[in-house]
């Protein structure tokens, strides 16, 4: 298949429904070839390479052939995300599918999205349960800035101003923040704190973000209004995912 690897793409499995009596239909993420259904035969068969290894958000290296319909020839298991399973994590991994998903319509390939994607999961794995949101803001901080969407911080996306004290407003498009002078009436303040520990946590490492102190109020409120707008509905499964992981 033209564009595909001689070892094969490396790929997260999206999504898998039955086929027929022995088969599986399945959408992969791939590095290289962004999303695409692929057919595994006889998946469902005792002796099939796929058990075990095309279950959901395993990062696997596949090959495949054909255009239409490829088909899977051989499938290897690089990472199985057992901690996900559980309800907090899983509900967040599930969360960054649905925040991902849009952005890779058919034909869309963008590495560093891939990239972020994977390492995401793999921090909500290993992270302590109560810092599953703060991961999440970091993703969502990050999936922002990649696809070229994320507002200024520290400044007014209408003038360029340095934002101070409180003087801090949700622009009404969700499209970034206006200082005091072009803010409309009735427009709420955004804390200093919100806005310095969003700056921090963009200029962190992804392995940083569990080490970060915890999110004052408003961060998550904030962000959730920018990804809203970057991806154009609201995400169905973000306030469970922040739920989970902020519950004892």
């Amino acid at each position: 298949m033209p564009g595909t690897a001689a070892s094969g793409l490396r790929a997260l499995v999206w999504k898998r429904t039955d086929f027929r009596e022995s088969s599986r239909l399945v959408t992969i993420l791939s590095e290289d070839l962004g999303k695409l259904t692929v057919l595994g035969k006889g998946a469902h068969r005792a002796n099939s390479q796929c058990l075990g290894r095309i279950d959901f958000l395993n990062l696997i290296r596949v090959k495949i052939s054909g255009a239409n319909l490829p088909v899977i020839h051989r499938v290897e298991l690089i990472h199985e995300h057992r901690r996900l399973r559980e309800p907090a994590r899983y509900l967040a991994a599930s969360y960054l599918t649905e925040l991902f998903d849009p952005a890779f319509p058919p034909g869309r390939i963008d590495r560093a999205l891939f990239e972020l994607l994977t390492g995401g999961l793999l921090l909500l794995e290993r992270c302590p349960r109560e810092v599953i949101p703060q991961i999440l803001a970091g993703v969502e901080l990050r999936f922002l800035r990649e696809l070229g969407l994320q507002p200024p911080l520290l400044q007014c996306s209408r003038c360029g101003e340095s934002l101070r004290d409180d003087a801090l407003f949700p622009a009404h498009d969700h499209s970034g923040l206006l200082c005091r002078r072009h803010a409309t009436a009735g427009s709420p303040p955004v804390p200093q704190e919100v806005l310095h520990w969003l700056d921090r946590l963009g200029q962190s490492r992804g392995r940083d973000w569990p080490s970060l102190p915890s999110a004052p109020p408003g961060v998550f409120e904030l962000l959730g209004r920018w990804t809203a707008a970057a991806i154009e509905r609201q995400p169905r499964l973000r306030r469970y995912a922040l739920g989970a992981g902020l519950r004892d």
